[in-house]
């Protein structure tokens, strides 16, 4: 399982996405390092990292997480590796896993494949970071 040094390098790379973010809740979150940014040890204990094979039918999300339901997924530099109907049931099944309003995270060389997906929309035009309706009624 990956550690929380892994999860600062992750929000070291979304460093432009948190430029759209409203300061109170930079402020609230996160410590500025220069261009970067590093979760406050408050946050970083309550994040679990696991890995699921999106693939495997059996199972609905990872073993541990028993529901779903996830706030966030990372899901990059993976779906160009499939054909658009395998990308299709993987773009499903996480749009399954994450809670109304959750986001997911993918590489941007996999932007324009997530935004053809009707249950996921993205937050800014230079970002691949992209958030799941939230539930209607």
């Amino acid at each position: 399982m990956p550690g929380a040094s892994q999860l600062d390098a992750i929000i070291s790379l979304m460093a432009q996405a948190l430029q759209n973010v409203r300061l109170r809740h930079l402020d609230g979150c996160f410590t500025s390092q220069g261009q970067a940014y590093q979760v406050l040890p408050r946050l970083r204990e309550r994040v679990y990292f696991s890995a699921h094979d999106l693939l495997d039918q059996r199972l609905a999300s990872p073993a541990a997480s028993i529901y779903g339901d996830f706030d966030l997924v990372m899901c990059s530099n993976l779906l160009f590796y499939y054909r658009a109907d395998i990308r299709g049931l993987i773009l499903d099944r996480v749009g399954r896993s994450l809670r109304a309003g959750g986001y997911l995270v993918t590489g941007q060389a996999e932007r324009a494949m997530v935004e053809q997906d009707q249950g996921l929309r993205a937050l800014a035009p230079v970002t691949a970071v992209f958030r799941k309706a939230d539930k209607q009624g």
